[in-house]
């Protein structure tokens, strides 16, 4: 099977999540198959971000006002498409300004499904136990 197939398999995968945590998976997956095909990580703090990416998807999902969730669901989303797009590029063997613009068409392409995706994502709202408010299960509230 071609690096690309592989690819777009990696990116069907997580079809059941919310669209941030796809974006995410996305970029994570392509970024495994590049390193697994001999290509080099050109961001070095990538792998430290993984933990970083997990918890501002999680942070996100659990925003009290619907508006800032859809935006940094939505964003979250884009940035990992985006970053989809340019490791698909890394590893079909495209120059990096053709990288460059695959990823900005990746982000293009998919703004309205992003949208869309968040809406719905935040509509369905943060899966918290009965009674408990996202603000008071919040990691960064201040104690009381």
């Amino acid at each position: 099977m071609s690096r690309i197939a592989w690819c777009a398999l990696l990116l069907i995968l997580p079809a059941c999540a919310n669209i941030g945590t796809m974006g995410q998976t996305a970029d994570v997956a392509t970024t495994a198959v590049g390193l697994s095909q001999g290509l080099a990580e050109a961001n070095p703090a990538a792998l430290p971000l993984i933990p970083a990416k997990v918890a501002m998807t999680g942070m996100a999902r659990r925003m009290d006002d619907p508006e800032e969730c859809r935006e940094a669901t939505q964003g979250l989303s884009l940035a990992g498409f985006g970053a989809a797009g340019w490791n698909l590029a890394m590893l079909a063997g495209v120059s990096t300004g053709g990288a460059g613009l695959l990823a900005l068409g990746t982000m293009a392409l998919l703004w309205r499904p992003a949208y869309f995706g968040a809406v719905n994502s935040c509509q369905q709202g943060p899966e918290l136990p009965p009674g408990v408010k996202a603000a008071e299960a919040s990691p960064f509230r201040e104690a009381s």
